[in-house]
């Protein structure tokens, strides 16, 4: 405090994250029955600490992905590969939770 003078400044704190950036969307476009079709995702840690990373589908027996779980480390980048096998013809929509 100077002359009578005072100013207030509010300061924040945030608990060290991790800030994992991904395409959210994939589109394997046409896939003909019986065959394989892949798709790499980047993942990549923006964060300031490391993050454990799990893919998980339910029930999409159509759906492998490699690898389903891994750890990036700040400023580092995974790539995971996602491959499609359609067994049945038609349009397919799912969700893979990250």
């Amino acid at each position: 405090m100077s002359d009578g003078y005072e100013y207030e400044i509010p300061l924040r704190a945030y608990i060290p994250s991790p800030v994992i950036v991904f395409e959210p969307f994939i589109n394997f476009g046409f896939v003909q029955v019986n065959t394989f079709k892949s798709q790499k995702i980047l993942f990549r840690n923006e964060g300031i600490v490391e993050d454990d990373i799990n893919l998980k589908t339910d029930n999409l027996s159509d759906i492998t992905i490699d690898p389903q779980y891994f750890k990036i480390l700040p400023g580092k980048s995974k790539m995971a590969t996602i491959t499609y096998h359609p067994q049945d013809a038609g349009i397919f929509r799912g969700t893979l939770e990250v």
